[in-house]
């Protein structure tokens, strides 16, 4: 047989696998068996480098090609300050990846890895599973750096906290709380919010970061009780994309801070940025909120049930909010502040927010509810003809409601769906390999 034949033949084998399997798949269903590792007797020492030559016990050379590796190590912080992987001032090039980083019993160590002060574009956190510290992993000025395909689990204060770290890339990272029986919590974890870092406790959180990509992370906090912040939240960056996320069951439990308007996607001066394809469901606060932003476009993401607010916009301008699904909201489903103005709001389905009202709500100045070029706005499942009003003092109308929800393609969010099952799977199996040869 020729090789085009064979060629043609395995696409096509392919094909009938992958359509098979994206027809039994749900949008908004992530579910996958993770395999816990083994408890580990003798765990490996922390970890600590602040100088080059600290590599020099590690595989690899430093270079862009052949990075300094540390890999299968089995690392237990002992007290509530220590980190189990510690990496600082360095100027090599480096990859940490698959490791097994626990605070041990009770206690939450520091940090689990942690990363500052390192040359651009070194650095690289690949493939970690990281359980029961204060941040999980912490990257601060490693412009640059590479975080993907970590798990990590009992998340004390932030999952993934980045900070001045241009360029930086955060991906197909799996947060989620769950109750592993490897060093099992028998008993319930008090963490208390410290002073000044109310605004830390996020699943991932990204501060001077511009130029930075937030895509296919899967974060799903049912059952925890210790989140007081949100779920994405990136401030004080420019240029941010943030794409393919599942953010789920985010939740604000302790009441001194339910005043915090923290959301499933929170950003704060941000400019230029795209927020596409996530999927934001399930959260004490609102699906999405930008204070101060400049320039988003906000297009193709499902935000649905969360025990109050869908968008809000605060002081946040030149926005495009295009093909969303935006529903079960007890408030508003776009809620348009003074101070806001010239953002574009079309092609959007509302459905069954703050049944018996308005769906949307415009204080601002100059926001259009319609695509001006083709002359459509909005589906509204509560519209009863004429132009479906918006409340507020704007006296804004969607002038050209549409008569009939939109078919909006969801090819790419089972895409991300089949991915993050791929990226847990392929974790789940280096861990137990890595464990066998112990």
């Amino acid at each position: 047989m020729k090789k085009s034949k064979i060629i043609k033949i395995s696409i096509i084998s392919f094909l009938i696998l992958f359509l098979t399997t994206y027809g039994k798949m749900t949008t908004n269903t992530v579910s996958a068996t993770i395999i816990t590792p083994q408890p580990t007797i003798n765990a490996d020492p922390i970890i600590v480098i602040d100088d080059d030559s600290d590599f020099s016990i590690y595989p690899g050379y430093g270079n862009e090609t052949h990075p300094y590796i540390i890999e299968g190590f089995d690392i237990e912080a002992l007290t509530v300050d220590e980190s189990g992987i510690n990496i600082t001032g360095t100027t090599v090039h480096f990859e940490i990846r698959n490791n097994d980083v626990s605070a041990v019993k009770l206690v939450r160590g520091l940090h689990g890895i942690y990363v500052s002060n390192v040359t651009p574009n070194t650095a690289k956190i690949i493939n970690n599973r990281v359980m029961s510290y204060e941040r999980m992993i912490y990257a601060e000025k490693a412009e640059g750096v590479i975080i993907e395909d970590n798990t990590c689990n009992y998340i004390g204060i932030t999952g993934i906290y980045v900070v001045d770290c241009p360029y930086a890339t955060v991906e197909n990272n799996a947060l989620y709380e769950d109750n592993p029986p490897t060093k099992k919590v028998t008993e319930p974890i008090d963490v208390s919010i410290k002073a000044g870092e109310v605004d830390k406790y996020f699943a991932i959180f990204l501060e001077n970061c511009s130029d930075s990509i937030i895509s296919t992370n899967y974060i799903d906090f049912e059952g925890l009780t210790v989140v007081a912040g949100g779920g994405i939240t990136v401030e004080y960056s420019d240029r941010i994309t943030i794409e393919y996320n599942i953010v789920r069951n985010i939740r604000i439990d302790y009441s001194q801070y339910e005043y915090l308007e923290r959301a499933g996607l929170y950003l704060s001066y941000i400019t230029n940025g795209t927020i596409f394809n996530n999927t934001v469901e399930l959260t004490d606060k609102g699906s999405l909120s930008a204070t101060m932003c400049d320039n988003l476009l906000i297009s193709n993401n499902t935000f649905g049930v969360s025990e109050t607010y869908g968008l809000s916009f605060v002081t946040t301008s030149n926005c495009n909010i295009t093909y969303n699904v935006i529903q079960d909201h007890p408030s508003f489903a776009v809620d348009i502040s003074e101070g806001s103005y010239n953002n574009t709001i079309h092609h959007n389905h509302f459905i069954d927010n703050r049944i018996g009202h308005s769906q949307a709500r415009d204080s601002g100045t100059n926001n259009i509810w319609w695509d001006i070029s083709t002359s459509e706005g909005n589906w509204w499942n509560d519209w009863s003809g004429g132009d479906y009003i918006i409340d507020g003092t704007a006296g804004s109308v969607d002038l050209y409601p549409l008569g009939e929800p939109i078919v909006v393609p969801e090819f790419s969010k089972q895409i991300v769906t089949l991915l993050l099952l791929m990226s847990i799977s392929v974790a789940s199996v280096s861990f137990i390999g890595r464990r066998k040869k112990n």
